[in-house]
């Protein structure tokens, strides 16, 4: 299911903490740490809501009604368009570089344009025991907020800024986290770049 731009404009119009429509609960901005919150709300913190809340950046968050490992699931299930998923993918080097790189979700990712951007060779995808070895997630439910702690270097190809609003895993398959695309950026301190191909 694809949301129009419109739509999400909608969903995503900053207020003061309330429920939204199709189940995304406005939980960053002004310390909700002083709000009563439901039994579900508490169940939506995870280390990356905490880390927006740190930083101070405005997010929502989305239970998904089933667990969620792709980006055609997610954008079905937070109700976006392909577009605004961003996809988080761990890739190796020959000479044991480790990266995530964030691209959108109706992209590919480009090992040859990864190679050619940091002049260094044998990239491939990490194997999913290397992938929840390096980031502590299973594939498919990787947040980038806090794999910086961890020794991962984060990449952001620029179609992921052509949107204003994107979606992140929550770190499970069962949330996912809309914020803005500028916030996520500046959260992950992403180097910026063309790492993706449609």
């Amino acid at each position: 299911m694809r949301a129009d731009p419109g739509a999400l404009r909608m969903l995503c119009r900053p207020s003061k903490r309330v429920r939204l429509d199709e189940g995304a609960t406005h939980l960053g901005g002004a310390s909700h740490a002083s709000t009563r919150l439901s039994r579900e709300q508490r169940s939506m913190m995870t280390p990356a809501t905490h880390m927006l809340d740190r930083l101070g950046i405005e997010y929502w968050v989305k239970v998904h009604a089933g667990p969620v490992y792709t980006a055609e699931q997610a954008a079905a299930q937070r109700h976006v368009m392909l577009s605004q998923v961003t996809k988080a993918m761990i890739v190796t080097s020959a000479g044991g570089l480790s990266l995530c790189v964030l691209i959108p979700g109706d992209r590919r990712l480009s090992l040859a344009r990864l190679a050619d951007s940091l002049g260094e060779h044998g990239f491939r995808l990490a194997r999913r025991k290397e992938v929840e070895r390096m980031t502590g997630y299973e594939v498919g439910a990787i947040t980038p907020l806090g794999l910086q702690e961890k020794g991962l270097r984060i990449l952001l190809d620029r179609g992921v800024l052509e949107q204003e609003w994107v979606t992140i895993s929550a770190g499970t398959p069962e949330a996912g986290i809309l914020l803005r695309s500028a916030d996520l950026a500046r959260a992950v301190n992403a180097t910026v770049g063309t790492f993706a191909e449609p």
